[in-house]
């Protein structure tokens, strides 16, 4: 796959995972099957992207391109997913209560679902290709599984005063829309700032060592480390928002995902005081 257009192989891999999840049974000889091909797109997003776009860009499309491959792992071929169940079909699953609690009731997790079974009989129309289509989409680029028996913890709501608000379709994507841009020029401004006169010296392999030779730093090295470092969390932050904003406005935009499923991706940054709450 060398020289493949990474956008291609990226939309190939999503929609391939997608109807794999949607659309096969657990068990199905499909999943395993086209693991090596899953895994193929992977290295070729990986081999390519950087020839097409910017560094942080491709350095992200790889990154989601191995997010993906893990996730069909795991929600495919471990947990086996499962559009008649809405969730996993793994015999060693515990159940993931809504506060992130594990609980080992496989009797629960089997009457979840015969109930839903037994829902889809009712309505025919929630098995619709669409449907089945949009769970297994949703299967695969939720990571924390928002409003599901299986959501992480700590995930941020859309108002801590509230934290049942889910803003409507319109203003959601309007914020959408305004925070990828914010984001998207706060890194083209960093990108266009030129590096330091002196950074060869500054960032050279002998300064690597900096609490060896803490006496011999200038104040003018101690002000450019500490201004790149909160350069690139600014760039982390931003790059990471913008590409959260970026998938919501497409996936809500086309009826893929619910607004709902797309919480704040961090909560306030007036509590990263704190390890815990920086990770957390």
């Amino acid at each position: 796959m060398r020289n493949a257009n990474p956008l291609g192989v990226s939309a190939f891999q999503i929609i391939t995972i997608s109807l794999i999840l949607g659309f096969t049974s657990p068990r199905s000889i499909i999943r395993p099957a086209l693991l090596p091909l899953i895994a193929a797109c992977t290295y070729s997003i990986a081999l390519n992207a950087q020839h097409c776009m910017r560094s942080q860009w491709a350095s992200s499309f790889g990154g989601y391109a191995s997010a993906f491959l893990l996730i069909y792992i795991e929600v495919a071929l471990l947990s086996r997913w499962s559009y008649e169940a809405r969730g996993p079909n793994s015999p060693i699953l515990h159940e993931i209560g809504a506060h992130g609690s594990a609980k080992k009731e496989k009797s629960s997790s089997r009457k979840n679902s015969r109930k839903n079974s037994s829902s889809l009989k009712a309505n025919p129309r929630e098995g619709t290709v669409w449907n089945r289509f949009c769970f297994g989409f949703n299967g695969m680029i939720s990571f924390r599984d928002i409003d599901t028996p299986f959501e992480v913890k700590n995930v941020p709501h859309f108002s801590k005063a509230d934290p049942k608000y889910v803003p409507s379709r319109p203003k959601f994507m309007i914020w959408a829309i305004l925070r990828f841009l914010a984001c998207y020029l706060v890194l083209d401004i960093i990108e266009s700032q030129p590096p330091p006169p002196n950074v060869a010296q500054i960032f050279s392999l002998d300064s690597i060592p900096v609490f060896r030779r803490i006496n011999e730093i200038s104040i003018e090295e101690a002000l450019t480390r500490t201004i790149s470092s909160l350069i690139f969390w600014t760039m982390v932050y931003a790059l990471l928002n913008a590409q959260h904003a970026f998938f919501a406005i497409v996936t809500v935009g086309l009826g893929l995902t619910v607004v709902k499923a797309w919480r704040p991706l961090m909560g306030s940054l007036s509590e990263t005081y704190t390890i815990r709450g920086f990770w957390g």
